[in-house]
Formats: structure tokens, C-alpha cells, sequence
């Protein structure tokens, strides 16, 4: 774990316990990298620290759906082996009923399942739980917080990744390729003037939240010289400007003052916020009749954010041009679960693709493994939720 990777953490402590009141000197105990502790230093002010680390002795580690593909597993596989870790017996599903296994774990390895509360409540030993990936929303983080539960994410690992198939779905609904393939593949002879399309280039593109993948999206557009429109209310008003400390390349765009303008202007809207009760079905019958009937909509961050039965309708009846869908609100999505959509020509559907490249699941998967087998040395009062460059959490899930 090293500082240009996990350069903030936000603690939070339930009361007792007695300790330091200064994180820096986590570095004497070797909790974490100096480079690591003077950032968090420079960051936060002093808290409670509670008692200091004992070394686990047969730490238990359930892994909830951590199906990784063969060049994962092997790094996974040899981390566990290498670094100088309290990890010593892997468990899964497999091995037992979820209840007896709960009893037994101290920690848990998170990708794409959910943890329940009433699993953390059955389990009371449970130390961590350490999420492969950005989203923490399959997670009941105040109970967590309430039992002292330490819980970590990787956000920012897979900020471009994403951004990349944002794009890749952009111009796979602007230029028709799903549509036109399926033509010809059926034996049609589809002559090019049939085949016109709006395209990409020069567009205004609209984007609701100002996180990684929005900036990493954003720079993207650039080359294709796009207009960037953003809708983020609670981004400052200096993010992504050359007074933002954060984000080291500037990139011009257009703060809109509500979510109707943006809509109103746009002629894609590509969404990147998390999925929380304010963002539940954001994106709804009214608001698709404010957007063009050219425009097209993009999600890559939640499939709630977005009323489904209401996208289908509106591009049912081409009140939007098109879509382009890699989450849905009930997960894995496929046949009868995609409803009307999957009979749409104007509409491309994904299951969940986001960060499945090799390079960004090896990456992901090195900080994930680097966080547990650091964090899970640290007394069981503690909650750290990873921040990256202290950004927030939640803008999808990988």
C-alpha cells in the first residue's frame, strides 16, 4: 500500500478505549507506510486511537463471490502467500452454512455479492471488510461503524476503465454498430446512406457527478471535441479548474445550475454518481421528456439511478435516440430481467462489463489484497473507509 495509491484515509471510532490521540503516530506501530501516516497527518486532525495491534493469530477470511478470472486468481493467490500477513485459512461459500461460516470469519473479501446486516451481526469476530472495487453500497456500513468493523474500498482504481467503455458505448449507439451488425448478419444489404448516424465528434456531452470516472470520461472527450456539460452539486465550484488540488490536468466544461438544464442542453447524458436515496430513479418519465429526441442516455455508474420501465418507454416511442446500459437495477442482467429492452434496436445492453481488462483487475486486485493484509492488523474499534485522493466513494460498482 504506498502513498501515491491510498493517500487519505477517513477514520471514524466509536467511543472507548484508551490510546494516542495523534494518527502520525500510527508510523511508530507500524500500521502504516510514513509517506501514508504524514498524509494522513497533514489531512485530519488528531482522534482517539485505541488500543495497540496484537498480532491475529488464524485470521479467517471469507471470500462473498469473488469469482476473478485465472490471471487474478494467481496474483491473489500469491499475495496471500508473500506479504507478511495474519491471513492464514480462505474460506467460501461452499464450505459451510452461511451462518456457521459468519461465526468463524474475521474478515471478508468483497466483489460483486452483497454482505448483509444480518451476516456482520452473526459475526463476532468479524474485523474487515475489504471491497474490490469503488461502490461500498452492498454494505451496511453503520452497522459496521456501530461494531467497530473496519471497511475498505479501491476507488479511483477503476476510474478509466470505466470511463473507456462510457465511451465505447457512446459511440457504439451513435454510430448504429449493434443495429447495423445485427442487419447484416441476418442477410440484409444495408447500403451506408441507411446506415447515417449522428456520431460523437463535437457533441455537448452532460455529466451528473464530478468523481474519477467522470474527469478521467472527461478527458476523454476532449479528443473527440466534445463540449462538456456537468450537473455535481456538491463538487466546489474550483474541481477540475487549475485552482483544484486534486485533479492535475484542468478541463474546460460548463457547470450547469440543475439537472433540467443539463438535460434540456445535452445531446448525451452519461451518469456518474452513486446510488443512494436522493438518486433513486434520478432519472425518470419527466426528466427523459426534458432531453432531445436526438439525445442519447448512458449508464456505467447504478442501475437504480435510472427508472427502467421508463427508459424503455421513452425509447420505445423514440422520445430519446438511444441508450447504452452496462448496469441494471436487478443484477446479472439478462432475458426475461432486461423486460422490453432486449427487444429494442436502439438500445445496447452490457452485463456489468465496466473494469474486466486484465490490467485494471490485477491492479484493483493488488490494493484490495494490500489493503486487508494491512488493515487487518488494526484493533477491531476502528472503521477506515479508503478515500483515494480523498475523493468520495460510491460512483460504481466494479
Amino acid at each position: 500500500m504506498t502513498a501515491d495509491k491510498i493517500l487519505f484515509f477517513w477514520i471514524l471510532h466509536r467511543e472507548g478505549g484508551d490510546g494516542v490521540r495523534d494518527p502520525g503516530a500510527l508510523a511508530d506501530k507500524r500500521y502504516f507506510p510514513s509517506s501514508v501516516v504524514s498524509s494522513v497527518r497533514a489531512c485530519f486532525p488528531p482522534l482517539r486511537i485505541f488500543p495497540p495491534y496484537q498480532k491475529l493469530a488464524n485470521f479467517k477470511l471469507l471470500l462473498v463471490k469473488y469469482n476473478l478470472p485465472k490471471q487474478c486468481q494467481r496474483h491473489t493467490s500469491i499475495l496471500l502467500r508473500q506479504r507478511p500477513s495474519p491471513l492464514l485459512k480462505v474460506l467460501r461459500p461452499k464450505d459451510g452454512k452461511v451462518d456457521d461460516l459468519m461465526k468463524q470469519i474475521d474478515g471478508i473479501l468483497l466483489r460483486t455479492g452483497d454482505v448483509t446486516e444480518e451476516m456482520v451481526l452473526a459475526a463476532p469476530n468479524l474485523r474487515i471488510i475489504s471491497r474490490n472495487g469503488t461502490g461500498v453500497d452492498n454494505v451496511p456500513l453503520p452497522t459496521c461503524l456501530s461494531r467497530g468493523i473496519a471497511v475498505t474500498n479501491v476507488p479511483g482504481g477503476n476510474a478509466f476503465a470505466v470511463a473507456e467503455l462510457a465511451i465505447t458505448l457512446m459511440l457504439t449507439v451513435l454510430r448504429r454498430v449493434v443495429e447495423v451488425d445485427k442487419r447484416i448478419r441476418g442477410g440484409e444489404l444495408v447500403p451506408s446512406i441507411e446506415a447515417l448516424a449522428p456520431g460523437l465528434g463535437g457533441k455537448k456531452v452532460g455529466l451528473v457527478g464530478m468523481g474519477d470516472i467522470a474527469y478521467e470520461l472527461a478527458k476523454l472527450l476532449r479528443a473527440f471535441g466534445c463540449e462538456v456539460l456537468v450537473h455535481s452539486p456538491s463538487s466546489p465550484d474550483t474541481r477540475w479548474t487549475v485552482e483544484d488540488t486534486r485533479y492535475s490536468v484542468p478541463i474546460s466544461h460548463t457547470r450547469m445550475p440543475s439537472l433540467r438544464s443539463l438535460l434540456e442542453e445535452c445531446d448525451v447524458l452519461s451518469l456518474h454518481c452513486p446510488l443512494n436515496a436522493n438518486t433513486r430513479y434520478m432519472i425518470g418519465r419527466e426528466e427523459l421528456g426534458w432531453m432531445k429526441s436526438t439525445a442519447v442516455v448512458i449508464n456505467t455508474a447504478r442501475g437504480g439511478i435510472i427508472d427502467e420501465r421508463a427508459l424503455e418507454e421513452a425509447l420505445k416511442e423514440r422520445k430519446i435516440g438511444g441508450a447504452g446500459l452496462d448496469v441494471f437495477e436487478k443484477e446479472p442482467a439478462y432475458g426475461g430481467s432486461l423486460g422490453g429492452l432486449r427487444d429494442l434496436d436502439n438500445v445496447v445492453l452490457l452485463p456489468h462489463l465496466e473494469v474486466n481488462t486484465v490490467t485494471i483487475k490485477i491492479g484493483v486486485e493488488v490494493q484490495t489484497m494490500s489493503l486487508l493484509t494491512d488493515v487487518s492488523k488494526l484493533s477491531t474499534s476502528w472503521q477506515v473507509i479508503s478515500m483515494g485522493k480523498g475523493r468520495s466513494t460510491g460512483s460504481s460498482r466494479s
